[in-house]
């Protein structure tokens, strides 16, 4: 990191992904071109889960290269007189993997809706078959870095 001053600990950065409304899931195709994509990523303070169709091009990346780069930026204002932005950010480096089992599925499931809808958390009672039919991504983190910026 250039500016040494602006990195935050661990705990600052894992704060940063529960406060951040979406993320930013960055991969790289099996031809080396970059692929970024906006997902709903929640922490159960080890790993990160996302979820998605069953099938499609982030599955197909994650197939061939497991390596992603997750992003969140938790707070943004532009200070135009300045020509700079204040911010809170984090990411997250670390190894993808396609969750099959129903437990575990089910646990990122709940996390997803306790975080997003909290409010519909019964429906994943009474709709069994959801974690069978769910893409869930879990992420397993190797480096974990916070930055802020508020001057």
């Amino acid at each position: 990191m250039r500016k040494i001053e602006r990195e935050r600990n661990t705990a600052f950065a894992m704060q940063v992904f529960r406060d951040a409304t979406y993320t930013t899931l960055s991969l790289v195709t099996p031809d080396s071109k970059p692929y970024a994509v906006p997902v709903n990523a929640v922490t159960d303070g080890k790993v990160f889960y996302f979820h998605c169709a069953g099938e499609g091009m982030k599955l197909d990346i994650l197939r061939q290269n497991s390596a992603v780069c997750l992003s969140a930026v938790s707070y943004a204002a532009i200070v135009p007189e300045k020509l700079t932005t204040l911010y809170r950010s984090a990411v997250v480096k670390g190894t993808a993997e396609i969750v099959t089992d129903l437990d575990e599925k089910a646990h990122a499931l709940r996390l997803i809706t306790e975080f997003y809808a909290p409010e519909y958390i019964s429906m994943l009672d009474t709709r069994a078959d959801c974690a069978r039919r769910a893409g869930i991504v879990k992420i397993i983190p190797t480096e974990i870095t916070g930055k802020e910026g508020l001057d």
